[in-house]
C-alpha cells in the first residue's frame, strides 16, 4: 500500500494506531524509504491523545501543563493541519511578542517550519513578519492583536506560548531598558534595520509600527517594539544631542542660551564666565551639545 499522499485515510494506518508499540514498530519495519520520510511528519499517528485537538464543535482549545509536554509542537500540529485542509485559510500565531511568535513558534525546534515535510514545508519571510509557501500565515504579538493587527482571520488564533513566563520576559526586557535608559533620537518612523536594545522616542504622527503612539518610548526588544508611556519625573539621555531629558507634562528639552554679544560696555571676564557656564551645563547635559 502507498502511505504518501492520503496516508491520513489509509485503513492500514488506522490499524497502525491500534496497535501497541512493539506490533507498530514491526509493521513500520516494513515500509520502503519514501514511505517512512512521509511517516516522520504524519502527526496523527505519533502524537499522544492529549496532544490531539478535542473532537466536536469548539471555540477554545486550552492546553494547561508544563515544560516539556510539547504544547508548541501540538500547537504547530494543528496549524499545518487546517492549513493543508484549507489552503486559503488565515491563520494567525499570537504570542507575547512579534520575536517570540517567531521564535518559537514559526522557527522554533518544535514550530511550524520544523514539523512541516521538507517537500512542502513554508518559505518564511521574516522581514515581513509572515511566510509564504504552502501556508501564509503571520506571527503577532497579544499587544497587536488586541489592537486588531490580527483581524481578518477565519480561524481561531492559537496562543502559543502563554504561560506566565513570557510576561515575566517583558517585564526584564522594560526593566532593561528603562533603568539608565538612553534613546537614539526622535523619529516618527521605525528604523530601517532596528537593533535589539536600542530605544527611541517617537515623534509626531507617527507611522509604520509605531502608529498611535506618539510621544511614548519605543524599546527594540526580541525583534519587537515595546511602548512605554512616559510619567512625570521620568529622565533620559538622548544620545543624538547628548542632552539628558526630562519628563514633566511633557519632554523638556532646554535650549542654551546664545553667548554674549553687543554693548557700549564690555566685561570680557563676565562674557568669560557665561561661555564656561553654558559650557559645563553642555557636558553635564542641560543643553544640548551643539
Amino acid at each position: 500500500m502507498n502511505w504518501t499522499g492520503t496516508m491520513t485515510h489509509s485503513r492500514r494506518l488506522k490499524l497502525l494506531l491500534g496497535l501497541e508499540t512493539e506490533e507498530r514498530f514491526a509493521e513500520l519495519s516494513v515500509l520502503n524509504d519514501a514511505e517512512r520520510r512521509e511517516l516522520r511528519s504524519h502527526w496523527q499517528l505519533w502524537a499522544r491523545r492529549d496532544q490531539l485537538p478535542p473532537a466536536g464543535d469548539w471555540r477554545v482549545w486550552l492546553i494547561l501543563a508544563g515544560r516539556g509536554f510539547g504544547k508548541t509542537r501540538a500547537g504547530a500540529e494543528w496549524v499545518r493541519t487546517l492549513a493543508n485542509a484549507d489552503p486559503a485559510a488565515r491563520i494567525a500565531l499570537v504570542s507575547s511578542s512579534l520575536g517570540e511568535a517567531r521564535a518559537v513558534m514559526v522557527e522554533g525546534e518544535s514550530g511550524v517550519l520544523a514539523v512541516s515535510p521538507p517537500d512542502r514545508a513554508p518559505r518564511s519571510k521574516a522581514r515581513c513578519g509572515g511566510w509564504s509557501g504552502p501556508m501564509v500565515r503571520r506571527p503577532c504579538s497579544i499587544r497587536r492583536a488586541n489592537r486588531n493587527h490580527c483581524a481578518g482571520h477565519n480561524i481561531a488564533t492559537p496562543a502559543g506560548q502563554s504561560q506566565k513566563e513570557a510576561f515575566v520576559n517583558e517585564a526584564h526586557a522594560l526593566t532593561d531598558a528603562l533603568i539608565h535608559c538612553a534613546i537614539e533620537g526622535t523619529a516618527a518612523a521605525p528604523p530601517g534595520s532596528p537593533v535589539d536594545g536600542d530605544n527611541w522616542l517617537v515623534g509626531a504622527s507617527p507611522t509604520g509600527a509605531w502608529a498611535g503612539q506618539p510621544g511614548k518610548l519605543a524599546c527594540r526588544q526580541a525583534r519587537d517594539w515595546l511602548f512605554v508611556s512616559p510619567k512625570d519625573g521620568m529622565r533620559l539621555l538622548d544620545k543624538s544631542t547628548g542632552q539628558e531629558r526630562r519628563y514633566s507634562a511633557g519632554w523638556l528639552a532646554p535650549a542654551a542660551p546664545a553667548d554674549p554679544a553687543g554693548g557700549a560696555t564690555i566685561d570680557a571676564e563676565a562674557r568669560a564666565a557665561i561661555a564656561s557656564l553654558i559650557a559645563a551645563l553642555r557636558t553635564a547635559g542641560v543643553f544640548p551639545a551643539s
